[in-house]
């Protein structure tokens, strides 16, 4: 995965939707992580939780737009969590004190949470790619 690549995935249970992010997430896939993010949340959802283990880029706009998701979510009553970010990730989040305002799990009760909802995920919802990363696939084929 190149650097300027976000790939997206998604999937719910109950009234919580799960978002997994990987690749990097920089100025130029900002728009298109809002877009996937209004797409997926469904007006039921009550959390919705973005898995970060994946993410190995982010810069200051992609820092921004997490910041504008929570805002977004915190309008429409919902709450937002963030699992797993990897050390540059997380580092740049204390850095920005994003961990002040919007919880971030790690360690074992985050690893918890990633294992629970992919395991519901591989079971009852397929994994669901969005974002430019899937249109390409879906032209590939």
């Amino acid at each position: 995965m190149n650097q300027q690549s976000l790939s997206i995935t998604a999937y719910r249970e109950g009234h919580e939707c799960y978002i997994k992010l990987a690749g990097s997430l920089t100025l130029p896939r900002c728009e298109d992580l809002s877009a996937d993010v209004a797409r997926v949340v469904s007006k039921d959802d009550k959390t919705v939780i973005i898995g970060l283990q994946l993410l190995e880029f982010v810069d200051s706009a992609g820092l921004g737009m997490l910041i504008q998701i929570n805002s977004k979510m915190k309008r429409d009553k919902r709450d937002l969590v963030f699992i797993e970010p990897g050390a540059q990730v997380f580092g740049l989040m204390k850095l920005a004190k994003i961990d002040l305002v919007i919880p971030i799990q790690t360690g074992e009760a985050g690893l918890e949470v990633v294992q629970r909802l992919e395991q519901v995920a591989s079971q009852v919802f397929p994994e669901r790619e969005v974002g430019p990363a899937a249109e390409g696939k879906a032209e590939a084929a």
